[in-house]
């Protein structure tokens, strides 16, 4: 999936649209809403906690115009050599990024560059990254870099590293000569899986570019006795009877298609001789390449010969396999299915098999596809479990195509809940407004008024009894001055 944030407008678009109460967008204009999720998303790149930093880039590469993902970019690559914790997780959302687009890795090439205590699978992803962001400047940089990885002691790697010397070949021609050499020597590798490796990357970029290439098959047809692996040799008798471009090259010419088509008989005849020590997959690929130059080469005399000693050889084999590709061949080729029977006993008419032997041997193929450090196997969303894991995991959910029409803003806003009724019991959480609002606080209010009254209280109790005596002796004062008061108007009157 690539990073898409534009909104069709078509006609029907703009009626539901307009139905709706929106306008529709222009084609490669972002709603507000739309506007207001990255703008309040952005900040968040700066965290300190990778996890948060790689969902907002799965973010921006999903719904951000393509020109704000230089900054995701920088922060993700930042929060790989950040958090070693965390570095495979966000590694393998690099790998995805990068294969759609790469140019925003080109710049921090360097940051991929495989350390001495990285794991395995850190390792492959940093190769699979380096071969696609490698370009004419990068590329002595480059080449040179993974000339050191080729001494490291771990095979594995070494075989790694062999693959992605394959994919910066084949992006450029200019360093193909370089990397070819590099690969021409390990052929002779001790190790078996290396030497393997090496061969089968040279017959794939002999496929995608086999005019620039044959000098080379030429050399490695002359080291055969050399190659020990037994996918290798089967790989050099594969390349022996391939055409490179030239379905003409009938060995009568100049060209090096001819000088290969002469080599060719007396490759496959050295690997005859020892057929039966050789393995199931050579043998097959034996058969294979005697069929096809049985066609190609009408005029030499020695090819039916050696077709139909390979074929009485693969007749008595105990593989199931080699013996029905040896009757597929002998129908195809000599008109009879038994493999046993020489060729001077074929039927004289054609077979139906035999008028398509061109067709089914020498029928035009595309070269398949170069071998990867870290081939991706799942298309999950970024930043899922099923993404991180290569299958899909139980819970699962595809993230949803992006809609035609616009949605309404309406669906976003949070209105206020009503006030419950009927004495219903309010959830908790639940935003409370108006009236409810002031008579929270009012009690909040009255309640811290009580408590601050009976803090009072209680520590001014001392002050408060003296207050009280005083009171009474005052009280009492003024009591006894009435009575005087009274007993003087009793007086005046006795005296009348």
């Amino acid at each position: 999936a690539a990073p898409v944030s534009e909104a069709a407008a078509g006609g029907t678009a703009a009626e539901e649209a307009t139905t709706t109460g929106e306008e529709a967008l222009a084609p490669g204009e972002l709603s507000e809403d739309h506007k207001l999720l990255l703008r309040c998303c952005k900040p968040l790149l700066q965290s300190r906690n990778s996890g948060v930093v790689h969902a907002v880039a799965a973010l921006y590469f999903y719904l951000a115009p393509r020109e704000e993902l230089p900054r995701v970019t920088r922060a993700l690559v930042f929060a790989m050599r950040a958090s070693p914790h965390s570095q495979e997780v966000i590694l393998k959302t690099l790998c995805t990024m990068v294969r759609v687009a790469p140019e925003l890795f080109i710049p921090f090439f360097q940051h991929f560059f495989v350390g001495a205590n990285d794991s395995s699978a850190v390792k492959a992803m940093k190769l699979e990254m380096l071969t696609h962001v490698v370009t004419e400047h990068n590329s002595g940089i480059m080449l040179k870099e993974l000339q050191v990885y080729l001494r490291n002691p771990s095979l594995q790697f070494v075989v790694l590293t062999v693959r992605a010397i394959g994919r910066c070949a084949a992006q450029l021609p200019k360093m193909g000569s370089a990397c070819v050499n590099s690969l021409l020597v390990l052929s002779s590798h001790p190790a078996e899986e290396v030497a393997t490796e090496a061969v089968v990357v040279i017959r794939s970029l002999v496929q995608k570019h086999p005019a620039q290439n044959i000098g080379i098959v030429i050399r490695l047809l002359h080291r055969l006795d050399q190659l020990k692996a037994n996918a290798a040799r089967a790989a050099m008798v594969w390349l022996a009877a391939w055409e490179y471009g030239d379905p003409a090259a009938d060995g009568t010419g100049d060209t090096p298609a001819d000088k290969l088509m002469r080599i060719a008989p007396q490759v496959l005849r050295r690997v005859a001789a020892n057929f039966a020590n050789e393995d199931e997959t050579t043998k097959l690929q034996l058969l294979n390449s005697c069929a096809k130059l049985v066609l190609k080469l009408p005029n030499d005399p020695t090819m039916p010969k050696l077709l139909e000693y390979t074929l009485s050889l693969a007749h008595y084999d105990q593989s199931y396999d080699l013996r029905d590709r040896a009757r597929l061949l002998k129908a195809l080729l000599l008109g009879t299915s038994n493999a046993g029977e020489g060729a001077g006993e074929a039927e004289t008419t054609p077979s139906p098999l035999k008028q398509h032997a061109l067709a089914v041997l020498l029928c035009s193929k595309p070269p398949p596809p170069l071998p990867s450090p870290n081939p991706s196997t799942s298309a999950a969303t970024l930043g899922s479990l099923s993404h991180q894991v290569e299958h899909t995991v139980p819970g699962y959910v595809e993230l949803p195509p992006h809609p035609e029409v616009l949605p309404p803003s309406d669906v976003r806003d949070q209105p206020l809940q009503q006030q419950a009724t009927d004495g219903a019991a309010r959830p908790r959480n639940v935003l409370q407004t108006g009236t409810e609002a002031q008579d929270f606080y009012a009690q909040d209010s009255s309640s811290s008024d009580s408590s601050d009254s009976d803090s009072s209280s209680g520590s001014d109790s001392g002050s408060g009894s003296e207050s009280e005596s005083e009171e009474g002796t005052s009280g009492s004062g003024s009591e006894e001055g009435a009575d005087e008061d009274e007993d003087e108007d009793e007086d005046e009157d006795e005296d009348e």
